[in-house]
Order: C-alpha cells, then sequence, then structure tokens
C-alpha cells in the first residue's frame, strides 16, 4: 500500500514548512513542522507536529503533533489522529519500504542506532522485509537500550546491546538511526 502511495503520481506533497522558533524557557529552539498532501478531488491531509528538543526533562515526548485528514472535494474533516502515532507507523514502514530496496536480500542483522519511542516499530519493520536474526541496539543509554531489549524478548531474532556505534557498525547488514541527539 505505501510502495503504491509513493508511485501515485496524482498524489501531491509539497515541501514541508519548517518553521523554527525560540524558545526562551528553554534558551534553545524549538520547531514547528506542517506538511500537507492531497489526491485531488479526493483526500487532503495535514500533519502538524512540534519538535521541542528538551522535553525529556519534563518527561514529555519532544514530538507533539495531530494530523487533521480532510474531503479534499467537499473539504469537511474526516478524521483527528494524533501524529506521534502515525508518524512513528509510517516512519517504520518507509524506512522497511527503503530497505527493501536497497539492502541485501540476505540481510540477517540489524543496527539501531537510538532508543526512543520509533526503535522498536523500525526494528520491526526491518524484520518483516529481511530474514533478522540479530539486531543491535546502541543509545546513550545503555539503561533504554536494555528496556528495548526486554521490550522485544519475544520476537524471533536475537538482541544485543552494543556499547559503541562503531562495534554495532562492524556486525550489522543493515543500520537504522532515529535519534534527535545532536
Amino acid at each position: 500500500c505505501l510502495d503504491s502511495a509513493f508511485s501515485n503520481s496524482s498524489i501531491e506533497v509539497p515541501m514541508r514548512h519548517h518553521h523554527d522558533y525560540p524558545n526562551p524557557p528553554e534558551k534553545d529552539e524549538s520547531t514547528l513542522l506542517l506538511m500537507p498532501a492531497w489526491e485531488p478531488g479526493k483526500d487532503l491531509g495535514v500533519k502538524m507536529v512540534t519538535v521541542s528538543p528538551n522535553n525529556g526533562a519534563y518527561h514529555l515526548p519532544s514530538i507533539q503533533g495531530i494530523y487533521l485528514l480532510f474531503d479534499a472535494h467537499k473539504g469537511n474533516c474526516r478524521a483527528l489522529l494524533d501524529a506521534k502515532s502515525l508518524t512513528a507507523i509510517r516512519t517504520a514502514a518507509t524506512s522497511a519500504l527503503a530497505s527493501k530496496y536497497l539492502s541485501r536480500e540476505n540481510s540477517e542483522s540489524l543496527l539501531m542506532v537510538g532508543t526512543g519511542a520509533l526503535s522498536p516499530m523500525l526494528i520491526k519493520a526491518h524484520a518483516s522485509v529481511r530474514p533478522i536474526k540479530r539486531v543491535y541496539i546502541w543509545g546513550r543509554s545503555v539503561e533504554k537500550a536494555e528496556a528495548i531489549k526486554s521490550r522485544l524478548n519475544n520476537e524471533p531474532f536475537e538482541i544485543e546491546v552494543v556499547a559503541t556505534i562503531a562495534e554495532g557498525i562492524k556486525k550489522a547488514d543493515i543500520i537504522s538511526c532515529a535519534t534527535l541527539s545532536k
């Protein structure tokens, strides 16, 4: 389904709007992203997302957002969805779709760089398109990497937390990276 959507020339996807804005309490910038897409006469969607990199200090996700789906013919709103969930699913599916075309068919190992909400979904998505037997996880926090390992302990592949990215790169056929780390 995603493969056919990406190849459908009637779907228009303008460049996303990217607006950095001051966030004085954080002494840093946050970001507003607006991502429209439509198929004329059928559907029109807009994903609106904010990225506040320091939200971890408040026990909040860095990325917050909503997705609005409209009828492109009459303009009425059909759905309001949580953009975080939608983004996680779409990002993982898109990454796996790219891997389907770019990685070797016999790729059996994956390095996951990052331990956020996307990492388990990315790991499962890549394992759905390649015969992944071993997953290596690296994150700035070993505890978070171990938590991802525990969360995926019922999956049909072995998982190992690696101490360095370089160690994982040496062992991996595929590398997936999902982090806001600077």
